[in-house]
């Protein structure tokens, strides 16, 4: 076995050991976010799972000055931890590209606005278009206000294209 193999395999059966010793809630913060990332914060004296998970919860939010954050940091961050080779914006423009959205769960104003303001230029419809309209509309701008209205993926949903800007 060569020296570098040496080293991490004492390394991993190090990990282990020290795993075996903690208790059942440090497991789960190891399970939940990696032991390396738990290791760290004990390294710094942060011994207790509430405040490794309140910590790397506040850096998984991105930047402390909203006008720091990038959208979708979160996902990017996600997908990095996932092993994932493709970025939130390409995640979501593939995901456009094949007709799904990703809104919030719950409509917000702007999308409960957007859904009102569809029926006025309508005319005569039937009930089923309506909803159906009004129900675009609702989506469009609850992705792009997700996606962080304007960047090249969104900007071909909000100009109701449902595919991904190029």
């Amino acid at each position: 076995m060569s020296g570098s193999n040496l080293n991490k395999t004492k390394k991993i059966a190090h990990s282990f050991d020290e795993m075996e010793h903690m208790s059942a809630d440090l497991k789960e913060c190891v399970h939940e976010f990696g032991y390396a990332i738990v290791d760290a914060c004990r390294t710094v004296g942060i011994e207790q799972p509430r405040h490794i998970r309140h910590l790397v919860h506040v850096i998984w939010d991105g930047a402390r000055q909203p006008l720091q954050r990038r959208p979708l940091s979160t996902l990017d961050w996600l997908l990095l931890q996932a092993g994932a080779e493709i970025s939130g914006a390409r995640l979501i423009g593939y995901l456009a590209a094949h007709g799904f959205l990703v809104v919030p769960r719950e409509p917000n104003i702007k999308m409960v606005e957007a859904s009102m303001d569809a029926v006025h230029h309508m005319g005569r419809v039937t009930k089923t278009e309506k909803h159906r309209n009004r129900l675009r509309a609702a989506l469009k701008v609850g992705a792009a206000k997700l996606s962080g209205s304007g960047g090249p993926v969104v900007a071909g949903v909000a100009a109701g294209r449902w595919e991904p800007v190029r």
